[in-house]
């Protein structure tokens, strides 16, 4: 939920980059379209591409495409192979 001081007021344009992705559920995700609709005539909201071949949180060629078990093993390991 927006505090209710930003939620008053209105804007121009409301710009949201790869947030919708993050709030969790499709009930938060209709929730936060609401609120960009309120606040703004004009939005923008931008959510990565699931297809594209770099995942753009690891910056990992394919990433997305692999078993959860595997993208966590990736996510844990250092970026530098000598740190133990």
């Amino acid at each position: 939920d927006l505090p209710a001081a930003i939620r008053k007021r209105r804007y121009d344009l409301v710009f949201s980059n790869s947030v919708i992705e993050h709030v969790g559920g499709h009930e938060r995700r209709m929730r936060l379209a609401e609120a960009v609709h309120e606040l703004a005539e004009q939005h923008w909201v931008q959510t990565p591409y699931r297809y594209f071949p770099i995942e753009p949180h690891f910056v990992a060629p394919g990433m997305q495409f692999m078993p959860s078990t595997t993208q966590a093993l990736i996510a844990r390991m250092p970026e530098d192979p000598s740190v133990n």
